[in-house]
């Protein structure tokens, strides 16, 4: 039986979203046959007992739940996303909130062994459940934790029971949590499938999200290997280290046609994860890390949310498309990628980008463009963000970089707080941006 979620994803960071302008973008994607919105919270809830964590455009219990009647109202059932261990940089730069942290230098992610940390993000969760009110499904995020038990305190815990199983130690009472309230908790991934001995122990109510942004196609020439932060060939995966998933996951993902090709079938964890046992909604992006400012890189984007629609639909429980870094365009601009998609869940055989978007640019627009497509390749041209020259940099720059260096060294985190923010955006993506 075909899945049938397909949920569009609201990224709250950073600015808050007009009330009219979200209708008008729900009635949208409705109109094009999303069902479901991941709807990640962030700081724009006032929370009761927390309420040093709002926005200054935060919305109160009230007003969530309003606006959450308003999406409804358009046939979605509203998921709520609050972040779990990785990403909680809404929580963790508040003044007081510094305590919850693994580690001071690194201000995005909980402390693992912090009783505390897990009660306030369960806390969290339940102020989100009251205001959003969810149907079944509530996301605990969960990715990107690539600093996880690095502090000298966790380095004991992580030589006894390895870093996925501290990982598992952590989400563990969490997910406990959201099931005893009744719904069922959702995860990213790419964390689990970093460690693919711990998936088995986690419970069969957890439903996981696929998330692979970079393939685009059916069959696909490099597979990402988790468990290495990086992309294998077919001649390179003979060499890679990489015990768990070999052992794990790679009946999955290499096949008798792998091995006449050097292909590999597209989105293989998704269909690794449903072999374990779970549910499994695979997610594609609109936009994401790695992209230019002001227009997403559509010659990635528009593929790889048709293939991954497709195999969601196919090989899963359906799809969510997300749409991160909202800061660096504004959300209109997704709007080819999120249709996009709804043809390949539809279950349309070819990709083809030209008729796609021509198709995309008449149904929005309610008129035939045929240049459209020409424009959507020209508006996504890359500008570098720098150009190396050899030169001498002159005194004044030098006098600059180290009054830069003495502000660092100033602040509470210092130059290692530094290193540390640029760690995180280096791996945002996996440990590698998009072509």
């Amino acid at each position: 039986m075909p899945g049938t979620l397909l949920a569009f994803h609201f990224d709250m960071k950073r600015a808050m979203w007009a009330e009219d302008f979200m209708a008008g973008y729900a009635a949208t994607l409705a109109e094009w046959g999303y069902n479901t919105i991941l709807y990640e919270v962030e700081d724009k809830l006032i929370f009761p007992n927390h309420p040093a964590l709002a926005h200054v455009d935060a919305l109160d219990a009230t007003a969530t739940g309003d606006r959450m009647a308003s999406l409804r109202g358009h046939g979605f059932r509203i998921i709520p996303m609050v972040q779990s261990l990785g990403h909680a940089e809404a929580v963790l730069t508040k003044p007081g909130y510094e305590r919850f942290r693994e580690s001071p230098a690194h201000d995005s992610q909980y402390d693992p062994l912090s009783e505390d940390a897990r009660g306030l993000i369960c806390d969290l969760i339940d102020q989100v459940i009251d205001a959003v009110r969810p149907e079944d499904y509530f996301h605990l995020g969960g990715d990107e934790t690539w600093n996880l038990g690095q502090s000298p305190k966790c380095q004991p815990i992580v030589a006894e029971i390895g870093t996925g199983g501290l990982y598992l130690r952590h989400m563990l009472p969490i997910i406990e949590h959201v099931i005893a309230r009744g719904l069922r908790p959702i995860l990213w991934a790419d964390i689990a499938l970093s460690h693919p001995e711990i998936i088995d122990r986690f419970p069969r109510e957890v439903a996981w999200m696929d998330w692979d942004y970079w393939t685009a196609g059916e069959r696909w020439d490099s597979l990402h290997v988790w468990e290495t932060a990086r992309r294998f060939t077919w001649p390179e995966l003979a060499s890679a280290d990489a015990p768990g998933f070999s052992r794990y996951l790679a009946p999955y993902a290499v096949d008798e046609q792998t091995r006449r090709d050097g292909t590999f079938p597209a989105f293989p964890y998704t269909a690794a994860l449903r072999g374990m046992g779970f549910d499994v909604i695979t997610a594609p992006a609109t936009r994401s890390w790695g992209d230019a400012m002001g227009i997403p890189l559509n010659s990635v984007h528009l593929p790889n949310c048709f293939f991954a629609t497709l195999t969601g639909r196919n090989a899963g429980n359906g799809a969510c498309v997300t749409s991160w870094t909202v800061r660096h365009s504004h959300p209109l601009v997704n709007l080819p990628g999120a249709y996009v998609a709804t043809q390949g869940f539809s279950g349309e055989e070819a990709f083809d980008a030209d008729a796609l978007l021509c198709r995309y640019a008449e149904e929005r627009f309610d008129t035939a463009l045929p240049a459209f497509a020409d424009a959507v390749r020209l508006a996504e041209g890359r500008v570098p963000w720098c150009q190396m020259l050899e030169m001498t940099p002159p005194a004044s720059a030098c006098d600059a970089i180290r009054n830069w260096l003495d502000e660092v060294d100033a602040q509470p985190e210092g130059r290692a707080g530094l290193m540390a923010s640029i760690e995180q955006t280096a791996f945002g993506s996996g440990g590698e941006a998009l072509p």
